[in-house]
């Protein structure tokens, strides 16, 4: 399947190609999806879950899965229930990208960050049919996965385990919080009763040393 503009540029943006070196790297970005077309095995989960929030923590479920998260805290405010999903590429994407390394690592680089955006695509397709299965005065919230704000990358075993993700998609967590196969994404949407802003900003994160915030910008910046 042939790349999308806007998939070719998030590519670049996670290589954080210069504007001088745009061209070339573009032409390395469309052969490094044509790479990932060959290997890459997308499978996806997702499951709808009742969510209880508190003044800096939610609880999932039955309440016996907490994370202490005064971010998803603040973005699930007005959700009762949210979506738990996990997608993966499988582990043909991480042999593939270390025996480019061995040769060429302009190209196993180019692979990651195709890869990378191909998994977020994915998640972009669960949120296209949770939309389909909501009621007319449900909303969706942002997508926020683990890692990112103050929501440890460690609660992203919690998410797998919870949508059962080894059996269904063969997805698993090492003990060092290292995701396998490593192009894998586990990410939580609230369902809000009224409608919220789905466009991300640096209000929303509180990682404050990000490097787009540091050049003026933030980590959706959109070239199109």
């Amino acid at each position: 399947m042939e790349p999308t503009r806007r998939q070719l540029e998030e590519a670049l943006r996670y290589l954080s190609v210069p504007d001088w070196d745009r061209e070339e790297m573009l032409a390395l970005a469309r052969a490094g999806f044509a790479e990932l077309s060959s290997c890459s095995h997308p499978r996806k989960v997702w499951e709808r879950f009742p969510l209880t929030v508190g003044e800096h923590c939610i609880a999932l479920g039955d309440g016996s899965l907490t994370c202490v998260s005064s971010d998803l805290s603040r973005l699930f405010r007005n959700c009762r229930f949210c979506i738990v999903m996990a997608v993966t590429l499988g582990p043909e994407v991480d042999r593939r990208t270390q025996l480019l390394a061995r040769g060429s690592m302009s190209r196993a680089l180019c692979l990651d960050a195709c890869a990378s955006v191909r998994a977020d695509s994915l998640c972009d397709e669960i949120e296209d049919e949770v939309v389909e299965t909501l009621n007319e005065n449900e909303h969706l919230t942002l997508r926020f996965s683990p890692g990112y704000g103050d929501v440890p990358m460690e609660f992203s075993g919690d998410l797998l385990r919870l949508v059962n993700a080894e059996r269904r998609i063969g997805v698993t967590m090492t003990r060092k919080g290292m995701m396998i196969p490593v192009k894998s994404v586990t990410a939580l949407i609230g369902i809000s009763s009224v409608p919220e802003r789905r466009r991300r900003g640096c209000d929303d994160c509180s990682f404050a040393a990000c490097q787009y915030r540091r050049k003026g910008g933030f980590c959706h910046d959109e070239r199109i």
